[in-house]
């Protein structure tokens, strides 16, 4: 049915848009048939996507054995056939938060227990379940929770090649972030197809695919399905087809930087205006993003997951011979399907049959094990590699990877990125990865020959992060705001908070939800400021809003009991306050207010064990310290 449904829906649409499609195939093709680079008719906007199944009936072998590579497998629904899980497993233990957590089964649907341990029993406990499994197996399973539409990472990776299960990369170490890892754009589209994400938010998406299809690397097949079903056909032979991209037939860097739309993921900036769905295959990834890369003091020895395309560039094999990714690689075809001989033949197309200075003939050779050296990476834990980076080895060189001196960041898709681009890679880098001043400094060089008049949003990103919010706030008072972005009126609402100017601080918070209403993070920040001025029933109003997309979202429900505690009505602020460590058990600020609520009722003793409580779990809270310091010197009196 869902077939069928789908070929009478093309048909119609073949109908509708004939005359508009018809004419700019016309005149594209025509214009391809005058220039050896065609003008792709996907690159127009209004070519739609179709989706994988749409190709299924003319290209059934390919489609058949697409699906089953790590692309094809990229993401998928949480059940037992899509699972890589070995059973069983123990359950991950994060020292620093004092939780467990245990996948289960029950049925066909895959849970994530969540639990605390104290004197041996149990204290808390919280299930939560799976909806969807990102990675094909190869290395990983990591998993991702649906909450009315909006994607967010759970706190259990399952790492295959070492049947281990773990935290995921970057939950380690004093940062697991639980249930609040949202997954936007530039996280999911790498990882399926093209989702249909929610315009206002940031994680929502009303459809995701299930793994990476044809349209990733051949562009949007709107326009190629209706060609085909009006019978228009094309020689290939004599020229390109203009209703779809081949990325075999495009320049090499063309046709490299569709491979480094994901396999090159470092530092990506957006392009002003630009979005992360807007390359498509045969563009120039320069026009949508720059991506960077840090340099490191070891660059044989170290190297990131997806920096495949980067290490191949640093390889002679690359330099004398122009190397491309699908040199080596069937696209349509796994890698764990592909047998050795068939690298071995690659490397023999130049090396001959007999390489030089190398003891073994073509056919009894291993070139990718000699050559290309499985090696650990310096950002994902217990997951080995091929290194792309083609050499041969120096005695005594270690193949597995420890992270090793950063000596800058390089711009890896465009030549000569300006001095505003690399600013901004630095913030960028400071902000996500690594906060470390001599990053700030790195900007800062870049950003003096930058007039803060004429660039004012990058200039709000180095003050916003070095907490500079006198300066912050004089450029954004003299600033042209017309190509203001939501982030950008969040650093200048919090400055203005910082500086004590509540009011400044709504204003802004206000035009960053004009711009983003779905961002609930925003708005439960905008609530409390308003708390701030007294406007309780506008607070309350936007909290509701929250709470209606997201019921058990922990820091509107605080917000919520934090409202009622400046009305005095303590029943119903403790109930909010018990619903946030219901979820959170650590919660510090519904902690604190609790201890709060029991002020409000003259009860010292139940006040202090909230906060010793608080103290525990969060050793440098400041509010509760000044809470404690403060009954303790009452009770003295």
């Amino acid at each position: 049915m869902r077939l069928v449904n789908r070929r009478v829906l093309l048909y119609l649409t073949a109908a509708l848009g004939l005359a508009l499609v018809g004419y700019l195939s016309w005149w594209r093709i025509g214009e391809a048939n005058r220039n050896p680079e065609p003008v792709y008719l996907n690159h127009d906007p209004k070519v739609k996507y179709v989706g994988s199944e749409a190709c299924r009936d003319c290209h059934a072998g390919i489609y058949q054995s697409f699906m089953q590579t790590g692309m094809g497998q990229s993401f998928g629904l949480a059940n037992p056939a899509k699972s890589s899980i070995k059973w069983p497993v123990e359950a991950i233990y994060d020292t620093l938060s004092g939780y467990y957590y245990q996948p289960k089964w029950v049925g066909q649907d895959l849970f994530l227990y969540e639990y605390r341990l104290a004197h041996a029993d149990t204290s808390y406990r919280r299930m939560e379940k799976v909806d969807y499994i990102v990675g094909s197996g190869q290395h990983t399973n990591s998993h991702i929770q649906d909450r009315n539409g909006y994607l967010y990472q759970m706190p259990f990776t399952y790492y295959t090649q070492r049947g281990l299960m773990g935290l995921p990369p970057g939950f380690e170490g004093g940062h697991n972030s639980r249930y609040a890892r949202a997954l936007g754009m530039e996280c999911i589209s790498c990882h399926n197809d093209l989702p249909s994400h929610v315009p206002g938010s940031f994680n929502k998406f009303e459809n995701v695919p299930l793994g990476i299809g044809c349209e990733r690397c051949h562009g949007p097949g709107q326009a190629h399905v209706e060609a085909k079903l009006r019978g228009e056909w094309v020689d290939t032979d004599k020229g390109p087809d203009a209703t779809i991209v081949n990325p075999a037939k495009l320049p090499y860097k063309l046709q490299t930087d569709v491979c480094q739309r994901c396999h090159l993921q470092g530092n990506a900036l957006l392009k002003p205006g630009k979005d992360w769905a807007d390359f498509r295959p045969g563009m120039a990834l320069s026009q949508v993003m720059d991506i960077y890369m840090p340099v490191l003091a070891q660059a044989k020895g170290s190297f990131v997951m997806a920096s495949h395309p980067h290490r191949l560039k640093m390889s002679q094999c690359f330099k004398g011979q122009g190397l491309t990714c699908i040199t080596c690689h069937d696209p349509h075809k796994g890698v764990t399907q592909t047998k050795g001989a068939h690298y071995d033949a690659a490397c023999a197309t130049c090396h001959g049959s007999k390489p030089k200075k190398c003891s073994h003939s073509l056919g009894q050779a291993n070139c990718v094990g000699c050559h290309m050296k499985k090696s650990h990476t310096v950002d994902i834990p217990h997951v080995s590699v091929t290194d792309h980076y083609i050499r041969i080895y120096e005695e005594g060189e270690a193949a597995s990877n420890e992270k090793q001196g950063f000596t800058g960041l390089q711009c890896l898709t465009s030549a000569a990125p300006g001095p505003e681009s690399k600013a901004r890679a630095y913030l960028n880098f400071y902000e996500k990865f690594e906060a470390r001043p001599v990053f700030l400094d790195s900007a800062r060089h870049y950003l003096a020959g930058l007039p803060q008049p004429e660039h004012p949003q990058v200039w709000i990103h180095y003050h916003f992060l070095r907490a500079d919010h006198r300066a912050l706030v004089g450029i954004a008072a003299g600033a042209d705001q017309k190509d203001f972005e939501p982030h950008d009126y969040y650093r200048i609402a919090t400055a203005h908070r910082a500086l004590g100017q509540v009011s400044g601080a709504v204003i802004y918070m206000e035009k960053a939800l004009n711009l983003m209403p779905l961002h609930h993070e925003y708005r439960v920040q905008l609530a409390q400021d308003m708390m701030v001025l007294g406007r309780l029933e506008e607070a309350r109003g936007h909290l509701l809003m929250v709470l209606a997309e997201l019921p058990l979202h922990e820091e509107a429900m605080n917000a919520m009991g934090f409202g009622y505690l400046l009305v005095n009505d303590l029943d119903a602020a403790e109930d909010w306050f018990h619903k946030v460590l219901a979820q959170d058990p650590l919660h510090e600020q519904a902690m604190t207010n609790l201890a709060k609520v029991a002020l409000g009722r003259d009860r010292l003793d139940q006040a202090n064990n909230w906060l010793l409580r608080v103290l525990e779990a969060h050793p440098d809270a400041a509010n509760a310290r000044i809470l404690w310091d403060r009954i303790n010197a009452k009770k003295t009196k």
